[in-house]
């Protein structure tokens, strides 16, 4: 298509055969050249977005193992168990030794307040 453009720019200096084929080389150039200026672009843009992902997710760890160290060693033991770890509630009830009627409640009441502590770290 470019060539059938330019074509009124053909001077017969070269066979017409190299003067498409240097419009073709040109035109693939440029478009290697643009795909990396871009790439560039979308990876610092990843690099920063990472950071800032990095900076949030740490600041995240930090809130919430403030608020865990808040809590009653017991609430602690089950929230970290079954919310954190992934265990069943029966399995941290025997890991725990307690009733699992406890760690429900445990769990229950560990999780809101933790909600109501991270909620409020991210009011301030």
């Amino acid at each position: 298509m470019t060539a059938w453009a330019k074509l009124g720019r053909f001077e017969g200096r070269s066979s017409f055969r190299s003067w498409v084929s240097g419009i073709g080389f040109r035109i693939a150039r440029d478009a290697k050249r643009s795909h990396a200026r871009g790439a560039v672009r979308d990876s610092d843009w990843l690099a920063a977005q990472d950071d800032v992902e990095e900076q949030a997710a740490i600041e995240d760890r930090l809130a919430l193992a403030n608020a865990m160290a808040q809590l009653p060693d017991e609430q602690r033991a089950a929230v970290a168990l079954c919310l954190g770890e992934g265990f069943s509630h029966s399995e941290a009830a025997a890991i725990l030794n307690m009733p699992l009627g406890t760690v429900k409640s445990h769990v229950t009441r560990g999780r809101e307040r933790l909600l109501r502590a991270l909620e409020v770290k991210d009011g301030q």
